[in-house]
């Protein structure tokens, strides 16, 4: 899946002022890798690959899990939360989720940035707002 992704978002052409999403129809387990420590994961580079170009391409990645209300364990940010996307899985009507990403893809705002600091494999990036009853997803960091 991390090399798909990864090489999906390397062929979309490069975005003026779009975003892309990409749905995963499936178990969170396939889509949502989580890294539990990062470095020392055999997955590494192939996450830190597809976030990148992920980031690259304004791709964010949405999972909508068939089998709808499951028992999953949160075991923190994930890849999809990385790319500012999001999991449906908390119930058994897909309209929805579909309604949810729909919307989402219709109302959002591009922000970019190129980090000033030393070069590094991973930089942070932390999105807020302050105006009343507004929502923020955002990417959560991106590869360099």
């Amino acid at each position: 899946w991390l090399r798909t992704l990864a090489k999906l978002s390397r062929s979309l052409p490069q975005p003026a002022h779009r975003r892309t999403i990409v749905v995963g129809i499936g178990s969170p387990a396939l889509f949502d890798v989580y890294l539990p420590v990062p470095q020392e994961s055999l997955l590494w580079p192939f996450w830190l690959h597809a976030l990148s170009a992920s980031a690259d391409a304004g791709v964010a990645v949405y999972v909508v899990d068939p089998r709808g209300v499951s028992s999953r364990v949160d075991l923190g940010y994930g890849l999809v939360e990385e790319t500012g996307g999001e999991v449906f899985m908390r119930s058994n009507t897909f309209e929805r989720a579909v309604d949810a990403v729909w919307r989402e893809a219709g109302h959002y705002y591009r922000l970019g940035y190129s980090p000033t600091a030393r070069r590094r494999e991973l930089h942070s990036i932390e999105v807020e707002v302050t105006r009343p009853g507004m929502h923020v997803r955002a990417r959560r960091s991106r590869g360099d």
